[in-house]
């Protein structure tokens, strides 16, 4: 008994095989990144009311009429150790200088830019204050203790260019 295919027949098979054998492969591709699971969870909320945020808000509200140790202290309440040293030192005193009124700043979350691999975050917010607006950079680190978001610091125009 001979059973013959003809070369179309063949060709059809060889290629219905080669496009499930593709799918297969795309479909446990996509399993094993979990882009069903994202397409379909919950957007994760942005952390508006985190520390950091307010620390960014406070830093950028300024009063020279008031008193700059009591300034300098209300930023650093939402961030680390380390970036409270570093801000103090650094940004503080040119902060403090160019500020000529007291300016209530808005900080609104935009994205969060990267997770690096210490688990810290960059994200990506809006500062509006006295009619100016800018997007920033900053770099944050979850407090293990309070659970939250601190500020470690805003970062520079250079290392920003990343992100952009």
């Amino acid at each position: 008994m001979n059973i013959t295919i003809s070369k179309t027949a063949a060709l059809r098979a060889i290629a219905i095989f080669t496009a499930l054998v593709l799918l297969v492969w795309a479909a446990s591709l996509a399993l094993s990144m979990g882009f069903p699971a994202r397409l379909f969870a919950a957007p994760t909320p942005l952390p508006q009311d985190e520390p950091a945020m307010r620390a960014v808000a406070t830093m950028y509200s300024a009063d020279p009429a008031g008193e700059r140790v009591e300034w300098e202290n209300t930023v650093c309440s939402g961030m680390t150790e380390k970036g409270c040293s570093l801000f103090k030192s650094m940004y503080a005193p040119a902060i403090w200088a160019a500020a000529s009124q007291k300016n209530d700043a808005i900080t609104t979350m935009l994205q969060v830019a990267d997770t690096l691999e210490d688990g810290s975050q960059i994200w990506k917010i809006n500062v509006a204050w006295s009619g100016t607006s800018a997007d920033i950079f900053i770099h944050v680190e979850a407090d293990p203790t309070s659970k939250q978001w601190l500020l470690e610091r805003v970062l520079f125009t250079q290392e920003a260019a990343k992100y952009t």
